[in-house]
């Protein structure tokens, strides 16, 4: 989501995440609650999610046994059930060039002839927008007309819309009442729609028991999504007595029908060793599935296993493709795992440029590491105009999210040394001891850092140096600039000058901003940097400041209710508060302000002032889509930005490139420049649209020229080739 609306809130707010393979100690990745969520009332949602344009070609053949002519004349002699397959054919692009307009003006005749199966169809796609401007109260219309009929599916989606209080007030005791119904004819997704209601309290009381048994009944069925969340329930022994291999077979039966999450989680299973022998290969093959259809969970793990060669050969440029492609999904982790590999040039070239983007995108949604990471860029200069006190405030940042190498940094900068404890039982030499058996770069200056100056660890200055050496060898500037000035001052090795010259120049030839001022002192040089000056932190906002939005929020004005909020989550001007947050958040999403809505959802997806709630998320985001969509439809540039970057990710509606890129264009023809930057490289990658190398120099230059620093690299890229 674009930095508009969550950027200013969310650095210092938001829990960290480790940048490492998810481990059993993260249970919502284990959980029902991360793989129930995707799938839980359509049944062919996925499917359209996840379809693609392919040159105008079908993108499916045709189902066997189907005459397209003898269905094409049954349609327009009106009989309904050929309308309605017919639409499903323009919907799935089976046998037919994909046309969503063409498959809801099919559906619509059969719907009108009160055809259940059709009037179903019909709510989805006005659920979706799926060929239509997406509307949830038309949604509802048309599956109440189907459910009245005593038509499962309808009556399972009546439910969703009342679970999501989407088109009608949220009412989870309703919503479980359709679910039953659905679920009384056999329908394998209610039932599985009953027992997420159980398992999380939803309507009824919390049970975990009632929860697997209805999860059962869905997965005798054969439904993937059921199955994979009995066999969640087998793995963590609620409802159910703890038992993997039950697991194993559930998981099996839902990753044979492709989904993705099952295919993710016996990847995990086979990773950490739970009910089977554990073999990184393995994990390797069953991530590579689920990654292939885009889950970016397993796009993140098997870019962390090509980048430390467990399982895999140790690959960076299949590391960086995996990652990117979860970092393109808003996976933090592997924004941050990306970040680092740019910014250490890890087997595939330094790109500070890249480093900065990735981090910064980590950062923005509270990831202790990324805020480390990055201030110590901004410490450094590297990529970035060099800024002390934005470092220290990003230290700061990270120091407030439990990340002990920024409270040690902050402490280096003060000029603190003696005070900080040993902690024999610190995670952060855990950490960072792995990471040095894992080879990186980082983590050996790091733990180095530590050795010298006695932090979490006893003294040992024969470690540090081994440490500061290796780290200096594979490329780290930090290391090279400290190594550097110990051989020109023989501090801890014998002094020799040339050494230290050369591993200055190493350092600052990456864009290390003390070693360049090292060199500059040395030669006798004033040191001049050609760099924008850096910008100003923003000092808190005064009283007058606080009360002026206060009273416009307490008179009803959404913008500054939502204003109200960010400063009580970033603690800016007021003490942070959660209740408080909420309190003005939740003001200004209920008078149906999309921007606030959208914050919402993504505070729900992180579990930042609310715990974590998939489906919570689900539902804001679906608000926040709407309202886009409305404004983007009469013209306005953010929303139709915001809206494309929405369809990007696939929060609050399908995950479609192809939408993106419209909504792009839109906004990139009014000058908008972030909507040029992205148009660009859409162009560039063919995502969504036929690549074209001319248009994406067009886009890239147009908004290089508005003073994008990304679109001027690729740009000076493209003019080289």
């Amino acid at each position: 989501m674009h930095s508009r609306f969550f950027g200013f809130a969310l650095l210092a707010a938001l829990l960290a995440v480790p940048v490492f393979l998810v481990s059993p100690a993260f249970a919502d990745t284990l959980s029902p609650v991360r793989n129930g969520a995707e799938l839980l009332f359509f049944p062919w949602q996925r499917s359209a999610e996840l379809v693609r344009e392919l040159g105008g070609k079908p993108e499916q053949p045709l189902p066997a046994g189907v005459d397209l002519q003898a269905l094409r004349r049954a349609a327009k002699q009106g009989d309904a059930t050929a309308r309605h397959r017919l639409g499903e054919l323009y919907r799935d692009g089976a046998g037919l060039v994909r046309n969503e307009r063409k498959a809801v003006d099919w559906f619509r005749q059969a719907a009108e002839q009160g055809y259940a199966p059709a009037q179903t169809s019909l709510g989805w796609m006005y659920m979706y927008g799926r060929g239509v401007a997406q509307d949830d109260k038309e949604a509802m219309k048309w599956f109440r007309l189907a459910a009245a009929q005593g038509y499962a599916n309808a009556q399972n989606n009546v439910g969703a819309l009342y679970m999501m209080g989407r088109g009608v007030p949220q009412n989870y005791e309703e919503a479980l009442k359709w679910f039953r119904l659905a679920a009384a004819q056999g329908d394998a997704a209610a039932q599985r729609s009953v027992g997420w209601a159980y398992l999380f309290g939803q309507g009824v009381e919390q049970n975990d028991k009632e929860a697997a048994i209805w999860f059962r009944k869905g997965a005798v069925q054969g439904h993937a999504a059921s199955q994979n969340n009995l066999a969640l329930l087998y793995q963590a022994g609620r409802g159910v007595p703890q038992d993997y291999a039950q697991a194993m077979e559930w998981l099996h039966r839902a990753a044979a029908q492709n989904d993705a999450s099952a295919q993710c989680n016996i990847g995990l299973a086979y990773w950490f060793g739970e009910g089977v022998a554990k073999d990184p290969a393995e994990a390797a093959k069953w991530f590579r599935k689920a990654a292939a259809q885009g889950d970016a969970q397993s796009q993140y793990n098997l870019g962390w296993l090509y980048k430390f060669g467990k399982g895999v050969p140790r690959d960076a440029v299949q590391a960086v493709n995996w990652l990117r492609l979860a970092a393109e999904q808003g996976h933090v982790q592997a924004q941050v795992l990306l970040g680092r590999m740019y910014r250490t040039g890890d087997g595939i070239g330094k790109d500070t440029e890249q480093a900065v983007k990735w981090l910064g995108r980590a950062a923005a949604r509270g990831n202790a590491e990324a805020c480390f990471n990055l201030g110590s860029m901004y410490l450094r200069g590297e990529g970035v105009p060099q800024d002390e006190e934005r470092a220290m405030t990003l230290y700061r940042e990270a120091t407030a999210l439990g990340s002990e190498e920024a409270e040690l940094a902050l402490r280096k900068l003060n000029g603190e040394g003696s005070e900080y404890p040993w902690r024999g039982d610190s995670k952060l030499v855990e950490r960072l001891r792995t990471g040095v058996k894992q080879g990186d770069a980082e983590a050996m200056y790091d733990l180095s850092e530590l050795y010298s100056r006695g932090y979490a660890v006893e003294p040992d200055a024969r470690k540090d140096l081994e440490l500061l050496e290796q780290a200096a060898a594979l490329g780290s500037s930090r290391a090279q600039y400290a190594l550097g000035c110990r051989y020109l001052a023989g501090e801890g090795v014998p002094r020799d000058e040339a050494k230290g010259l050369s591993l200055l120049n190493k350092a600052a030839a990456q864009g290390d901003a003390f070693a360049r001022q090292k060199l500059k002192s040395l030669s006798g040089e004033e040191e001049q940097s050609d760099a924008a000056p850096a910008p100003a932190v923003a000092p808190p906002p005064d009283r007058d400041y606080v009360e002026r939005f206060l009273k416009a929020a307490k008179a009803g004005d959404a913008a500054a209710q939502l204003q109200m909020a960010a400063m009580y989550l970033e603690g800016h001007g007021v003490k942070q508060n959660d209740r408080q947050t909420l309190k003005w958040l939740r003001k200004a999403a209920r008078q149906d302000y999309g921007p606030a809505q959208a914050l919402l959802g993504f505070l729900y997806e992180q579990g930042r002032a609310v715990r974590p709630d998939a489906e919570q998320a689900r539902l804001w985001y679906g608000k926040a889509a709407a309202w886009y969509r409305q404004s983007a439809e009469r013209g306005d540039m953010e929303a139709q930005f915001e809206l494309a970057e929405m369809y990007k990710a696939g929060r609050g509606v399908p995950r479609d490139a192809a939408a993106a890129a419209t909504w792009y264009d839109k906004a990139a023809a009014q000058g908008y420049m972030p909507a040029q930057f992205e148009l660009g490289c859409m162009y560039l990658n063919g995502l969504g649209l036929a690549r074209d190398e001319a248009k994406a120099r067009e886009w890239l230059g147009r908004a290089a020229k508005q003073g994008h620093q990304e679109a001027r690299r690729l740009s000076r890229q493209l003019k080289v080739r």
